[in-house]
């Protein structure tokens, strides 16, 4: 199983680190919560699956719903600050300790 989990962590921890340099942190971990949110949906709909609880199809929604909301929350944080940002209220660069 560690040759599953050493390349995404050799991969994921420098990219994440390049990323948080790069953009502001709420927006990095809102972006992260999402593709938790993602895979987290994916696993209930494969555990319902192979539980027996619910069909292959079905068992999908578990998946489509996790997306819907989480799509749904990305839209309201993002006009939320594009809206804040056009009154003036956010600043254009990101302003947190190291920059």
């Amino acid at each position: 199983m560690l040759l599953w989990i050493i390349p995404s962590v050799a991969l994921g921890i420098p990219l994440g680190a390049y990323l948080i340099r790069r953009i502001e942190p709420e927006v990095f971990r809102r972006v992260c919560m999402s593709f938790d949110a993602w895979v987290v949906g994916f696993g209930l709909s494969r555990t319902l699956i192979e539980v027996g609880i619910a069909e292959s199809p079905l068992a999908y929604l578990a998946l489509v719903a996790a997306a819907f909301i989480d799509m749904w929350l990305l839209y309201r944080f993002f006009t939320k600050r594009s809206r804040a940002r056009a009154r003036g209220e956010l600043e254009l660069a990101p302003s947190f300790p190291g920059h």
